[in-house]
């Protein structure tokens, strides 16, 4: 039988909350990937490691995006250099609370604005909200089943909405759709129209 070898589930911890591969660990603890996986299974401390790891890693690599894509407004104080970060102060916060005394007086501070990424923005409202960059035409066409239009021409789109007239127009302007239907007619934006 093989000697177990020993781990340093800390560094492994540690490995795992920088986002290291699985492959990487094991191979810098001395296994296989598929030795490392049996291992694994049979070592709860391992799986905790990596698992908690990863976790934690992903935690904040979702904090380091979210704070990239946001705008940010800093104030620098000359004489902490200590920075705040949310919006800009006439005065240093943290010298205020170190001498309150002299509140409101600690202004030898610079102000700087960092610009959000739209970029990471747009990802992270992909990746969260289920957001994404593909047209949406969206027809109620009842409560519990609207009829939805995605990635269509424009001519489907019109006979799609042509067929369901009828009851638009009963529904949304209260007139049966066999006494007097309402026409609508779909004109899409002139490109060349003056805005």
């Amino acid at each position: 039988m093989a000697r177990k070898i020993a781990l340093d589930y800390d560094k492994i911890a540690y490995w795992s909350r920088r986002l290291v591969s699985q492959k990487n660990i094991a191979s810098r603890s001395g296994f296989t990937e598929a030795a490392f996986s049996r291992r694994k299974k049979r070592d709860p401390q391992l799986k905790e490691a990596l698992e908690g790891g990863y976790d934690d890693g992903k935690i904040g690599l979702e904090i380091a995006l979210y704070r990239q894509s946001l705008e940010h407004h800093y104030t620098m104080c000359g004489d902490c250099h200590k920075i705040a970060d949310a919006e800009f102060y006439e005065s240093c916060p943290y010298c205020d609370k170190s001498d309150p005394d002299e509140a409101g007086h600690h202004t030898n501070v610079k102000h700087r604005i960092e610009k959000g990424d739209p970029q990471i923005l747009l990802h992270m409202a992909a990746h969260h909200l289920g957001q994404t960059k593909k047209s949406l035409i969206e027809i109620q066409g009842s409560a519990t089943h609207p009829l939805m239009f995605q990635n269509m021409s424009k001519e489907m789109v019109e006979e799609k909405i042509r067929k369901i007239l009828p009851y638009l127009n009963e529904e949304f302007y209260g007139c049966p759709s066999k006494e007097r239907p309402q026409v609508v007619e779909i004109v899409p934006p002139d490109a060349d129209a003056d805005l």
